[in-house]
């Protein structure tokens, strides 16, 4: 059983939350003072300059700051894809459920998921195989389901993956393999999914989805580590 990730994350995210906000607290006081009616003279006014430069800098460090908690928001996010990827590993050894007619080595993958708000299936198994998918338990429910949630997905991937697990599945045991996109913005979000998506399937498109976990999704656009 794994130990909950939140005593991991929670603390570090806490202390920069708190130097944020002492950072804003002295940027209100600063602002109070220069927004008075005009600027004191004499020793008051070099105190006031001094002041207004010791926020500036405070600005700037809290500016590195937000940085060095976005980069490491994208650490954690891949550090938990890589726990929870190891999961996976087991179904390694395996062969694939549905083999490519010419390599009975190189899978054909059962399924699209795409990853939104939720979870969203498509068919993508080639014709020949359309006997035998017709046996697999839970799968075209799943794909008339349309959108839907974590629970629900995991309901329906659940029935697909013990079928593939049962010594007399084709002969022997198998692991159904799937394409996986991603179309939501938060790369903590798509990680997660990933994990979810890893204890049922194998991905057959893994360096497209590596690619988006450094941050770039074929474009090069930088995915948000929220």
């Amino acid at each position: 059983m794994r130990r909950p990730r939140a005593s991991l994350t929670a603390w570090p995210a806490f202390a920069d939350f708190m130097t944020i906000l002492a950072v804003v607290s002295l940027a209100i006081a600063a602002g109070v003072l220069s927004d008075g009616a005009g600027p004191p003279k004499g020793a008051g006014h070099a105190e006031t300059e001094e002041l207004q430069a010791k926020v500036a800098k405070l600005e700037k460090e809290n500016a590195k700051l937000r940085a060095d908690l976005d980069d490491a928001t994208r650490k954690i996010a891949e550090l938990e894809t890589k726990v929870e990827s190891l999961e996976s590993l087991k179904h390694f050894g395996h062969m694939p459920c549905l083999p490519h007619p010419d390599s009975p080595t190189t899978p054909v993958p059962l399924l699209r998921i795409v990853v939104n708000s939720g979870y969203v299936l498509t068919g993508v198994w080639g014709q020949e195989h359309e006997p035998a998918v017709a046996m697999v338990p839970g799968l075209h429910a799943a794909i008339a389901h349309g959108q839907m949630d974590r629970r629900d997905f995991e309901h329906y991937a659940g029935q697909i993956y013990r079928y593939g697990a049962e010594e007399d599945t084709f002969e022997t045991s198998c692991r159904f393999f799937v394409e996986l996109k991603n179309e939501t913005d938060s790369l903590a979000s798509f990680a997660r999914a990933l994990g979810v998506v890893n204890r049922h399937f194998l991905i057959s498109n893994s360096s497209e989805v590596n690619s988006i976990l450094r941050g770039a999704e074929g474009t090069g656009d930088r995915l948000d580590p929220r």
